[in-house]
């Protein structure tokens, strides 16, 4: 995944090659930058990759339009903060990028599901990273593109980066990297599981976030915390998001992530995740990374 690489400017230089499809029903125009190391037909199975995941997920492409920039850029790093706007996802690639590096690739995947939730005011700017952070590998899954122990590896070891030191106040106005990502995407693992409980796991997060993009709350939008909280949680019917906000949101509340593993059935050994299916909480783990649409 590190030969994949946002960028955080429109690429300079000659008018790009662009190549269209219809998706989800969406328009998804890509524009290639010359210098690029992959073929079209490379990129181009790599977009409808990602695209295919996003969509399993909505159920549709969250907005109508997206316009993709591809442009090369040497290096393994990958720097997250590109931009999505709404509308737009600035993306850049090694040359020395194989088919193979774009089919693990998870960043353009993040980046669409940024187009699916609205910009929050500044202090809830984890609600954004966290949920793209929580989405890509359970949506990826799904579609079988991953593996469920993948998805679940990711969050074992990363989630621990978004706990709060002592000391430390909650996920709200949070300028730290771990709490903006990791925290963030265990705020909405927590929504999720609470939701799942808490209708039997006959609802989850999916149709929270699924009411907030029928209603117009896509990332081309901003809106007050409140609203996507009350259009969240009046579809799923727990009042989960704002629960869960509640107890990390000015101040943290110790998930005690070593015992949720446990009650999911995830146990890590050696590097490698193993399921225990009669654990309290493994049907509702198997349904997250089952196929729902």
């Amino acid at each position: 995944m590190g030969w994949i690489l946002a960028a955080q400017a429109l690429p300079a230089g000659p008018a790009p090659a662009e190549e269209t499809f219809n998706a989800g029903g969406a328009r998804i125009s890509v524009s290639l930058s010359a210098g690029l190391g992959q073929t079209p037909a490379e990129v181009m199975d790599w977009v409808h990759l990602a695209a295919e995941a996003v969509i399993g997920y909505y159920g549709q492409f969250p907005v109508p339009n997206v316009q993709i920039f591809v442009a090369p850029r040497h290096g393994q790093s990958v720097n997250s903060g590109s931009e999505h706007e709404g509308r737009r996802i600035v993306i850049k690639l090694d040359p020395g990028a194989t088919p193979e590096d774009l089919r693990r690739d998870w960043m353009l995947t993040h980046e669409m599901f940024h187009l699916g939730f609205p910009s929050l005011n500044r202090a809830y700017h984890y609600m954004e990273e966290g949920l793209s952070d929580y989405l890509e590998p359970l949506a990826r899954a799904r579609k079988g593109q991953i593996t469920a122990q993948r998805a679940w590896k990711d969050f074992v070891e990363g989630m621990p980066r978004g706990l709060p030191k002592s000391g430390d106040a909650g996920l709200d106005g949070t300028h730290e990297w771990g709490k903006t990502y990791w925290g963030g995407c265990l705020f909405w693992l927590l929504v999720d599981l609470d939701i799942r409980e808490k209708s039997g796991n006959a609802r989850s997060l999916d149709d929270a976030i699924r009411a907030i993009v029928a209603a117009g709350g896509t990332g081309d939008v901003d809106w007050p915390l409140d609203q996507m909280i009350a259009v969240g949680d009046r579809a799923d019917g727990t009042a989960s998001i704002e629960r869960i906000h509640q107890l990390l949101g000015a101040k943290f509340s110790d998930p005690h992530l070593d015992q949720l593993w446990l009650k999911l059935g995830i146990r890590e050994d050696g590097g490698q995740i193993l399921f225990d299916d009669t654990a309290p909480l493994a049907k509702i783990r198997r349904s997250m990374t089952e196929p729902s649409i």
